[in-house]
């Protein structure tokens, strides 16, 4: 257990232990500096190689993993990692997995692919202003995405889809009833809208008019007019 452990090392000692100890086939090891060990599988197959996946190592020892270019959370190797790697057996487990994930593309799991895209998405819409209407689509698409692998009795939704639906209902109760019943978008029920905007605390005067004033509170100039219009058509 005392070989195992990374307690004494830094990156240079983690990089010289791993190459001596036997690895699943197909990495590379590489220091690329004192605050960064690459451990890869690069695919020469084709006419340009190709990082088909990669373990990247800082200098406190935390691992960050990708498979085809996309960050793989770290919920789905707690197994294995989760924190800094204490031990080097733990390095040779997360390759084993990363390399199995390359090779048989069967065992990744749906929520991997899912959190997958979620991740893409978050880096495209780092320099989009938030008002813009792409932004608002794709923030949808990212909460329906997550929402899609969580547990229906644990799920959270944000104030914008709460406020929406609960307009929305408000509007027409019999399409939100098909709106659900088609199971084409996560939405709350009607329970969960009732119990999120019923009165809160007689005692501490609040009631249904300040929560969804609250709620409304978290939106932004273009979802407010829309929440507006919606009122303005309903009476």
């Amino acid at each position: 257990m005392a070989d195992d452990s990374t307690a004494h090392l830094d990156l240079s000692g983690v990089a010289d232990k791993l190459k001596m100890e036997t690895t699943p086939e197909g990495f590379n090891i590489l220091l690329i500096s004192q605050s960064c060990l690459l451990i890869s599988v690069i695919d020469v197959s084709g006419d340009i190689p190709e990082m088909r996946a990669r373990i990247s190592v800082n200098s406190d020892l935390f691992v960050t993993v990708s498979v085809d270019g996309k960050i793989v959370p770290v919920c789905h190797f707690p197994d294995i990692v989760n924190g800094p790697v204490k031990q080097m057996s733990q390095l040779l487990n997360l390759m084993a997995r990363v390399k199995s994930w390359c090779k048989e593309p069967e065992t990744v799991s749906r929520e991997i692919y899912v959190h997958m895209a979620v991740q893409c998405l978050k880096t495209g819409l780092q320099n989009v202003d938030e008002e813009q209407e792409e932004s608002r689509i794709i923030r949808f698409v990212m909460e329906q995405l997550q929402l899609a692998i969580t547990n229906k009795f644990c799920r959270h939704y944000s104030p914008q889809l709460t406020v929406f639906c609960y307009m929305l209902n408000a509007a027409s109760s019999s399409a939100y009833s098909f709106l659900r019943d088609e199971k084409n978008l996560c939405v709350p029920s009607v329970n969960t809208l009732r119990k999120v905007s019923r009165r809160l605390s007689a005692a501490d005067g609040l009631d249904n008019a300040s929560y969804l004033k609250l709620r409304v509170s978290k939106l932004n100039e273009f979802e407010r007019n829309t929440v507006r219009n919606l009122r303005h058509e309903t009476g």
